[in-house]
């Protein structure tokens, strides 16, 4: 995760896709019917200026990128797949380096956090 998604002051796209595995093992992680949140700050800050919640999505992620919905991967998280869609509460700061926490509530009210940090980087808009 130390590559940086690099966003664009003013817009609200691309989606920041993710994809919940087990650090240890690399299998993807159940989170359907889980609620997923990324929390966004300031690098160095521990203020959080938004936060986003996640749309579980259907499908295993292949090694080839493509994406498999056969069997139990119909369903929407079972292959950990989830995305955020930037808002302007995220992108209408100043330009410089942020960071990004996500958070993972499961269906049982269990808690898990990602202990690696996303890094985002926003510039600023052409005027």
């Amino acid at each position: 995760m130390s590559t940086k998604i690099k966003l664009v002051q003013g817009d609200t796209k691309p989606q920041i896709k993710c994809v919940i595995t087990d650090e240890a093992t690399g299998i993807v992680q159940n989170i359907a019917g889980a609620t997923a949140l990324l929390k966004f700050r300031a690098a160095g800050s521990q203020t959080i200026i938004t936060t986003l919640t996640g749309v579980l999505l259907p499908g295993l992620e292949l090694n080839d990128g493509s994406i498999s919905i056969e069997g139990p991967y119909l369903t929407a998280g079972t292959g950990g797949r989830v995305i955020f869609l930037p808002t302007l509460m995220m992108t209408n700061n100043p330009a410089g380096n942020y960071e990004g926490e996500l958070e993972v509530t499961f269906a049982d009210a269990s808690v898990q956090t990602v202990y690696a940090l996303l890094k985002f980087s926003l510039r600023e808009q052409f005027r």
